[in-house]
Formats: structure tokens, sequence, C-alpha cells
């Protein structure tokens, strides 16, 4: 049912409006003074978040598995009466300081690493909130460091936590509110009337041709860099003649029709003794600039994945 639900609803956009739960909830609970381990959760929900956005399936035993270690110690912390015992409370702060070191960081590394045009505004937004979790991470510790070793703060670093918390209610709330104006701004440039192209038969067969050739034989799809731009004007084709053909006689847009040269291309080189390489490797060979991309377009036009489909060959 959760599974269900998260793809009905978007699963990118409930997860965000956990997460923004979560913080307003936990900013309540640390005024009034209440000790709930809610800094768990946020881990696992960033790195749920980044899942949803690079189109990795979320599977019920993983998000169970992640998110264990936060229903296991609020249900601990709410039979006890809302308090941690002494003995407790240490490992508490520990175990909080490394989840929102190691979630945030793990999904920082992987944001950085993929270079896909799709996905490069969340992608942004989802590195941001992790730099965000590490920082609290750091006051975190800084509150653990002042129960082992009494400091004299001029700042509580509680205070600075709070405000760090804050920042990320503002970002998510920006977030939604310029996604939100730019669907809007693009569904009304999409309402106006296009510009007409007309193009005769002879002249939509000979683009067809000069695009093929600078797929098959120059083989430019194997740049990873290559875009509309440099298409039209390395084959001599105005871009939006280059579109109309791409929408009209490939029923496909660009980026659509590019990926579907690069997969061939990635059998190919499967079929051909080429099944060993890393997949990241043979994405690159492709001419994709991340993994994920690969993946995701090879299940589209295959329909197995990259892994799967390499066990069929060897």
């Amino acid at each position: 049912m959760l599974i269900l639900f998260l793809k009905e609803q978007g699963s990118f956009r409930v997860l965000i409006g956990l997460f923004f739960l979560f913080l307003v909830i936990h900013i309540f609970l640390i005024l009034n003074h209440l000790a709930l381990p809610v800094a768990v959760i946020y881990g696992p929900l960033l790195l749920f978040i980044y899942w949803a956005a690079t189109e990795f399936a979320l599977k019920l035993n993983l998000i169970i598995l992640h998110c264990s270690p936060f229903l296991l110690s609020s249900s601990f912390f709410i039979i006890n009466g809302l308090v941690w015992p002494a003995s407790f409370h240490t490992a508490n702060l520990i175990f909080q300081v490394l989840s929102l070191m190691l979630y945030p960081g793990f999904v920082f590394y992987k944001c950085v690493r993929i270079k896909d045009q799709d996905k490069t505004r969340v992608l942004l937004f989802i590195e941001k909130l992790a730099l965000l979790g590490t920082a609290i991470a750091c006051f975190m510790g800084l509150l653990l460091l002042n129960q082992l070793i009494p400091l004299n703060f001029d700042v509580d670093p509680i205070i600075v936590v709070i405000a760090i918390m804050l920042v990320c209610v503002g970002l998510i709330l920006w977030f939604f509110f310029s996604n939100t104006e730019s669907i809007s701004k693009s569904s009304a440039k999409i309402n106006l009337r296009p510009p007409t192209i007309h193009l005769s038969a002879e002249t939509i067969a000979e683009y067809s041709t000069r695009l093929e050739l600078a797929m098959k034989i120059d083989r430019m799809f194997l740049d990873s860099n290559l875009s509309l731009e440099r298409l039209s004007t390395v084959v001599n084709i105005p871009k939006n003649h280059i579109s109309f053909v791409i929408i009209n006689i490939y029923e496909s847009n660009f980026y659509e029709w590019l990926a579907k040269y690069r997969i061939d291309y990635a059998m190919e080189l499967l079929n051909n003794g080429k099944s060993n390489l890393k997949l990241e490797f043979l994405g690159n060979l492709c001419g994709f600039n991340s993994k994920t991309t690969f993946i995701r377009y090879f299940k589209l036009f295959i329909g197995l994945s990259p892994s799967d489909y390499r066990n069929t060959v060897r």
C-alpha cells in the first residue's frame, strides 16, 4: 500500500513533504525540550528522495530497513515516558550525529557524480539539503562534545541547529514555489500557438539522411556533451527543423532520439564480447554522462536493466 501510494502521488513530492513535516515537528519538539530522535529519520528520507529523483525503485524492504532505527528508538523513547535513561542519552546523540554525517555525505557524493541535464535542478536542491544535514550533524557533534567535555560556547549550538533547520524549511518552500512557477510558465508557453514550420517532403528526406549519417557514420552520439545546438551546426540544419524532423519522423524528442543510438551501440558492445565492462564505463563509452541515465534509457528501450541483459549474453 505504501509503495502504491508513493507511485500514485509522486514519490519525490511525497518524500519532500514528509521531510518538511518532520523538520517542523522537530523544531517544535526542540523548543519544548523533548528529545524524540527525529534527527535519525532525516538521513533515510534524504536517501529515499535521492532514489526517487534518480528513478531508483523504492522497495518496501529497503524502506523498512533504513527507517527501523528511527522506529525502534522512537518506540523506546515513548515507552520510557518521553525521556532517555542517562545511560542511553549519549549513545543516542552519537547515533544521531553519525546518521546525519553518513547519509547526507553519501547522497552528496552520488549527486556530485551525476551529470544529467534532465535532473540538474533537482539534484542541486538535494545537494543543498545534504550539505545542510551535514552542517546540523557538526553542531550536534558540538553538543555531544559539550556533554563529554564541558565547554563554554558564546552561542548555544542548539540555536544554530534550529537556525539551519529553518533554512532547510525555507529551501524546501523555495524549491516548491519556484518549481510550481516554472511549470506555470511552461504551461503558458505550451498554450501559445507554436510557429508553423512548412517543410517539403524532399527537404524532410534530406534532413533525415543528414541526421542519420551524423549518427551512424560519424557516430556523433558518442560525444557526451552533444547538444541540439552543436548538432545543428555540424549538420547545417536549423535547430527547430531538427526538432520538427525528430518529432514528426522519429516520433521522439531530441534526448530520447539521441539515447536510442547510444543504447543500440551499448547492445552492440555487449553482444560482441564487452559484457565484462563495468556499467559506468560502458555507459561512458556509449556517450552517457552518468550510470543512472544509462540504466534508465536501457530499461526504456530494451525492457531490462543492463545487468540483467548482460547475464543473458554471457
